[in-house]
C-alpha cells in the first residue's frame, strides 16, 4: 500500500495526550459523614492503586487507539499497489456519436459512461496515468496522460455528446500510438453496441501497433452500454427547386423504422415555421420508406421536417416515444426564387405582353422607344427587344422578335416570302416542345450575322429564323418572324418559346442546395456579392450554430481554390447554421448586424448506423468476456478506513450505554 499524503500519519501522536486522559487520577471530592463502617467494605473491594496500576478502562482506551488509527489512514490518503500485470498507462474512450443521447432508464447512454469512465479514474493507483479521448466523426484528445485525478474528472464531465456519426477507428488508432510501446497500456472504450465484427477489426487494429513482448502489449477492453431499443428515424431530407416550375419545388424525405415492431406516427413539414404538409406513416418492422412531395412557394426559406406521436405495435403509453431524439427532426434549406426583371421595348404588341406575363415571376417593364441613357439598359435579367433594335446592342441577355434594322451583330435583309420550315434543332433546350411545322408564316425576314450563331430553325433557303448568338458581352436569341402576320401569336408555340428563352437565360433549371451530413466537411459557395465589393474582407467568416454560439472560419486562397467557394469545418450540431461576413449579434439571425446577406446551411444526421439502437445478439456478452474482466470494483483504502472509523465509533457508544466501558 502507497500513502499519498504520508505527513498525516503523524496524526497518530494524538494517541499520547489521550493515553495520559486515561491515567489522570480524579481529584477525589471530601465529605463529611457519620460513619465510615459502609465504606470500610467498598475500600476493600476497590484498595487504592500505585501508579503503575493507576491504567484503567483498557477496552475504551484501545476502541479510542483504533478509532484514531483509522481516521489517520484516511486522511493520509491510501492507495493500494500497482500489481505487476495491470497498466501503468490506460487510455479512456468516450464515444460521443448520436446514438449515445439514446434515453434509458439509468439516463443517456453518454451519461452512463461518464459515470463509469469516473469510477475507473477513481480507482486509479499511484504510479498510475490516464488519458481521456473522445471520438465521432474525428477522434479529439480531451486530457493527456496525467495522474491527477481531478483533471481527469474534470475533462470527462466536460466532454459533450455530438449530433455526428461515426465509427472507433480513429480513436482506438490513436489511442494505440500515445500509449508507449515499451511499456504497453490498456485501452478502455465506452460505446453502445457495435456488431461482432466490428469489435473484430478493433481489436485486430490495436494489436496490429507493434510493442516490446517482454514489456507488454496495448490491451482494448470494450464497455457497451444501454439496452436494445426501437427507434424511428429520418435519414434524408432534401429540398430542390422544380426545373420546369418557377413556384415549384420538391421534397425528397426517407424513414427508417430500425425496431422489431410496426410502427405509426405523424410528419409534420413547415416552411419558415408554416405548416406546408403533413404525412401519416404506417410502417413494418426494419423497413425504409422514401416520399417525394411536390409543393408551390416562390418564397425560399428553412424546412423542418419533424415525427411526431411514434406508437410502436405492442406497447400501450401513447406518452413513450422512441429512443433517439436527434433524428426525429430534420432540415432543409429552399432557395428563394427572386422575381425575374424583364424589360420589354416594343410599339405594342398584346400577344407579347401576355407571353411574359403569363411566366411565373415576371417582373415586367415596359418601354415603347429605346431607352436614350445607357443606365436605362442596366438592371434587367432579360431584355426583349420587338422591331425596335439599337445600332449597338447593350450588355446582358436579350430576346429580340423581328428586328427592323441593322445592327453589331447582323445586317438586314428583304424579308422571304413564304418560307418552308425544313430543320429544326430539337436537342437544344430552347426547342423543348417547340415545333414550327404547322405554323403560318407569311414571311420571315433575312439576317446575315457578322459572328458565329447557331441556327435552330431553318427554312428551304437556308435562312435561320430562330438563332442563338452568343459573345462574350451579349447572349441574345432572335426569332425574325412578324407578329402581326400568320397565326404565330396564336398558337401554343409563341408562348412555349417565351418561357423557354425566359428560362433557359434566367438559369432556372433546377436550384438544389444539398444539406450536410453532420460532422462532415464541405465546400459551400458564396454569394456573389460578398465578392463583387472590393471594401468587404473575405478572409475570415462567421458561422452561427443552431444554439446560437459563434465561431470564425479563417479563409484560405490558394491552388485549387477557388474564390466563390469556403471549405467549412466539421459542424457537430444539427440544424440550420447561418454564415455571414459580420460577426452576428445576439438575437439576430436573419440578417448580420450590418446588413450583409446570410448564408443558411442545413446540417442533419441522416445516419441509417446511428438510427439502429438495436444489439446484436453476438454482443450482448460483450461486457463479461471483455470489459468487466479487467475491471474489477474493489473499494479505495482511505473509504474503507472511513468505514470501519464509524463502526468503532458506534461500537464504543454502544458499550458505553450498555455500561460496559466506564
Amino acid at each position: 500500500m502507497i500513502f499519498g499524503t504520508p505527513a498525516a500519519l503523524f496524526l497518530t501522536l494524538i494517541a499520547l495526550p489521550i493515553t495520559l486522559l486515561y491515567l489522570l487520577r480524579v481529584r477525589v471530592r471530601k465529605v463529611s459523614i457519620s460513619t465510615d463502617m459502609f465504606w470500610s467494605q467498598v475500600f476493600e473491594q476497590r484498595p487504592p492503586r500505585n501508579l503503575w496500576q493507576k491504567f484503567r478502562h483498557l477496552t475504551s482506551w484501545l476502541m479510542q487507539m483504533m478509532l484514531l488509527l483509522a481516521i489517520s489512514i484516511a486522511a493520509a490518503d491510501p492507495r493500494w499497489e500497482i500489481p505487476a500485470d495491470e497498466a501503468a498507462f490506460q487510455v479512456l474512450i468516450l464515444d460521443t456519436t448520436a446514438s449515445m443521447q439514446a434515453e434509458e432508464k439509468q439516463g443517456t447512454r453518454f451519461r452512463q459512461a461518464q459515470e463509469q469512465a469516473k469510477r475507473l479514474v477513481s480507482q486509479l493507483r499511484p504510479g498510475q496515468q490516464a488519458a481521456v479521448l473522445s471520438t465521432n466523426s474525428e477522434a479529439q484528445i480531451e486530457c493527456g496522460f496525467t495522474a491527477h485525478i481531478p483533471a481527469l474528472l474534470q475533462a470527462i464531465e466536460a466532454t459533450a455528446p455530438t449530433d455526428c456519426s461515426g465509427t472507433c477507428h480513429q480513436a482506438v488508432d490513436l489511442a494505440t500510438s500515445l500509449l508507449q510501446p515499451s511499456s504497453g497500456g490498456r485501452i478502455v472504450l465506452f460505446t453502445d453496441s457495435r456488431p461482432a465484427d466490428e469489435v473484430d477489426r478493433l481489436r485486430a487494429l490495436c494489436e496490429s501497433h507493434p510493442s516490446d513482448e517482454a514489456a507488454g502489449r496495448c490491451d482494448l477492453q470494450i464497455v457497451r452500454l444501454g439496452q436494445s431499443q426501437s427507434n424511428l428515424g429520418i435519414t434524408m431530407f432534401e429540398a430542390s427547386r422544380a426545373p420546369t416550375d418557377p413556384l415549384g419545388y420538391e421534397l425528397l424525405i426517407e424513414f427508417a423504422n430500425r425496431g422489431d415492431k410496426p410502427v405509426t406516427a405523424r410528419v409534420e413539414i413547415t416552411l419558415n415555421d408554416v405548416l406546408v404538409d403533413v404525412i401519416r406513416l404506417q410502417m413494418e418492422a426494419d423497413e425504409n420508406d422514401s416520399r417525394l412531395l411536390r409543393k408551390l412557394s416562390a418564397e425560399g426559406g428553412v424546412l423542418e421536417a419533424r415525427i411526431r406521436d411514434i406508437q410502436f405495435s405492442g406497447t400501450v403509453n401513447l406518452t413513450m416515444t422512441d429512443g433517439l431524439q436527434t433524428d426525429n427532426t430534420a432540415f432543409a434549406v429552399l432557395p428563394e426564387r427572386p422575381p425575374l426583371r424583364v424589360l420589354l421595348v416594343s410599339p405594342g404588341n398584346l400577344f407579347l405582353r401576355q407571353a411574359l406575363q403569363a411566366v411565373p415571376g415576371v417582373d415586367l417593364t415596359e418601354l415603347n422607344e429605346l431607352p436614350a441613357v445607357e443606365a436605362d439598359w442596366q438592371g434587367h435579367d432579360l431584355i426583349v427587344l420587338h422591331r425596335l433594335v439599337p445600332s449597338v446592342l447593350p450588355e446582358g441577355r436579350m430576346l429580340i422578335i423581328d428586328p427592323q434594322s441593322d445592327c453589331n451583330l447582323w445586317n438586314v435583309n428583304p424579308p422571304e416570302r413564304q418560307p418552308l420550315i425544313v430543320q429544326q434543332n430539337t436537342s437544344s433546350p430552347l426547342m423543348t416542345n417547340i415545333d414550327f411545322g404547322n405554323v403560318l408564316i407569311p414571311q420571315a425576314g433575312a439576317l446575315t450575322f457578322t459572328g458565329t450563331v447557331e441556327n435552330l430553325v431553318i427554312t428551304d433557303t437556308d435562312n435561320a429564323i430562330l438563332s442563338l448568338c452568343q459573345s462574350r458581352e451579349t447572349s441574345c436569341v432572335i426569332l425574325s418572324v412578324s407578329l402581326s402576320d400568320g397565326d404565330l401569336p396564336m398558337r401554343t408555340v409563341f408562348p412555349l418559346l417565351v418561357s423557354n428563352v425566359v428560362q433557359w437565360f434566367t438559369g432556372n433549371t433546377g436550384i438544389s442546395t444539398a444539406g450536410i451530413r453532420t460532422g462532415a466537411r464541405a465546400t459551400v459557395a458564396l454569394p456573389a456579392d460578398w465578392n463583387s465589393d472590393p471594401t468587404k474582407s473575405m478572409t475570415e467568416v462567421f458561422l452561427r450554430s443552431p444554439r446560437g454560439d459563434t465561431r470564425t472560419v479563417v479563409r484560405r486562397e490558394g491552388i485549387g481554390r477557388s474564390s466563390s467557394t469556403i471549405e467549412l469545418p466539421s459542424l457537430k450540431e444539427q440544424g440550420v447554421w447561418n454564415m455571414s461576413m459580420a460577426r452576428p449579434q445576439a438575437g439576430r439571425k436573419k440578417q448580420s448586424n450590418n446588413g450583409d446577406s446570410v448564408v443558411k446551411i442545413a446540417v442533419n444526421l441522416a445516419s441509417q448506423q446511428e438510427s439502429d439502437l438495436r444489439f446484436s445478439s453476438q454482443t450482448d456478452s460483450l461486457n463479461d468476456s471483455i470489459s468487466l474482466a479487467g475491471m474489477r470494483s474493489q473499494l479505495p483504502p482511505w473509504l474503507i478506513a472511513v468505514i470501519l472509523a464509524g463502526v468503532l465509533l458506534a461500537l464504543e457508544w454502544w458499550l458505553y450505554q450498555r455500561r460496559l466501558i466506564m
